[in-house]
Parts: C-alpha cells; structure tokens; sequence
C-alpha cells in the first residue's frame, strides 16, 4: 500500500516539483507532529529512517503501547509513502520498521510471540517493499 501511495505522491509531485515536494515534505512532518502529539513519544520514530528506532523496538517491545503502535503504523506509513514520493530516502528500513510494529501488534495472537511475530512482519515488509517473487 506504501508503494501505490508512493507512485501517486511521485505523479502529484511531476506537476510543481519545487511547490509539490515542499508540501510533501510538510505532510510528513505534520505525521511527525501529530504522532508525538497523540502518543506522548519522540516524533523521530515517525521521522526517521526508522534503523535506530528498530533497535529500541526489539530491545524493550513491551514498552510501546497498542496506541502507540497503531499510531506509529498509521504517522510512519503515510509520512513514508509522501517522502519516498518525493524526497530522498530508501524503502528498506522504513519498511522493516513497520513490519516490525506490526508484528509486536499481532504479537498475542495464540502461538506467535513477540520474536515470531516481529520476524514474520519485517520478514512479510520485506518481500512487499523488495517485490520477491
């Protein structure tokens, strides 16, 4: 969904490069703002490339709240699709990053765990944004 949401991000910003990819660029740090806002976290786990907070994630997952990471799928996901639409950065670990806070999220289904359930979703982001085959 990331990658459709990028292309049409791409085909708005052909049209105004300069206007276009400075409001991209303010879509994004409105997702940032509003995250920090509702969750009372860093808006760098919205901003970011998402590799350091992939660490703080692994390390302490019991620490983010449903709320939050709902949040964080939801700010991350869209600020995500409008800079990889428009502005510089790679998809890989935007991407692992959300597969992750995925995988914590569905983490207590009947037999996943937080282990499985993050490496089932980094694992499953990975093939989307990467397009396995």
């Amino acid at each position: 969904m990331a990658l459709a949401t990028a292309r049409r991000a791409a085909a708005y910003v052909r049209a105004d490069v300069p206007v276009r990819t400075v409001l991209c660029a303010l879509g994004a740090a409105v997702c940032a703002a509003v995250y920090a806002l509702v969750t009372d976290r860093s808006p760098a786990d919205v901003a970011s490339s998402g590799q350091a907070t992939l660490s703080e994630l692994a390390a302490h997952p019991h620490a983010w709240g449903v709320g939050a990471l709902l949040a964080v799928l939801v700010c991350k996901g869209v600020a995500y699709a409008l800079c990889l639409g428009s502005l510089r950065g790679g998809p890989i670990f935007p991407a692992l990053f959300l597969g992750a806070a995925a995988g914590v999220l569905l983490a207590p289904l009947p037999g996943l765990g937080v282990v499985p359930g993050m490496a089932a979703g980094m694992a499953a982001a990975a093939g989307a944004t990467l397009g396995f085959r």
